[in-house]
């Protein structure tokens, strides 16, 4: 082997475990990394501060009629819900998920009016569902329809086709 004496070391990989960014680091972390760094510069400290809280706030509550869609999507029990709420709102130390009554009042706000039901049947008045079927469309799509300019759209048509019991139309045995 040769060796070359004049020539300097080759700064290597780093050693020791990667450091991790501020914003991921546990309150006990974070206030020692504050202190070293109050020693450098007191100002830095509060936008570091304010930086770290604004990534703390990307909990948001949940809206009712996503909940809403979980709750049928996982055909959750009441009891299965409010567990799981309790204990997610318990973790995150926030109200994320919304009250089971809240939860109870999106669910009625599914619902035609003028809906007549009794032990044999339910009818209600087709242009009240079809009133309730474009709200309800228009409600969920309102940020697309805000985005479009006013005076481009002037009408609206609904197209859908109906069913009395979910077939197509063909009689099956």
């Amino acid at each position: 082997m040769k060796y070359i004496q004049n020539e300097e070391p080759q700064p290597g990989p780093s050693r020791g475990r990667p450091r991790k960014k501020f914003a991921k680091l546990s309150k006990r972390s974070k206030r020692r990394r504050l202190a070293r760094l109050s020693q450098v510069d007191d100002t830095a400290i509060n936008t570091i501060i304010n930086i770290s809280n604004k990534s703390d706030r990307s909990l948001t509550p949940s809206n009712a009629d996503e909940v809403l869609s979980l709750f049928i999507e996982a055909k959750l029990t009441k009891h299965q819900y409010l567990l799981i709420r309790t204990f997610v709102n318990k973790k995150t130390s926030s109200n994320i998920l919304p009250s089971y009554q809240n939860i109870i009042n999106a669910k009625k706000k599914c619902y035609p009016e003028m809906i007549s039901i009794s032990e044999s049947k339910a009818e209600v008045e087709l242009q009240s569902l079809l009133d309730h079927t474009a709200s309800r469309i228009v409600a969920s799509q309102k940020t697309v329809l805000d985005s479009v300019p006013v005076g481009l759209v002037n009408n609206l048509i609904l197209i859908g086709t109906y069913g009395f019991d979910g077939s197509t139309g063909q009689i099956q045995f």
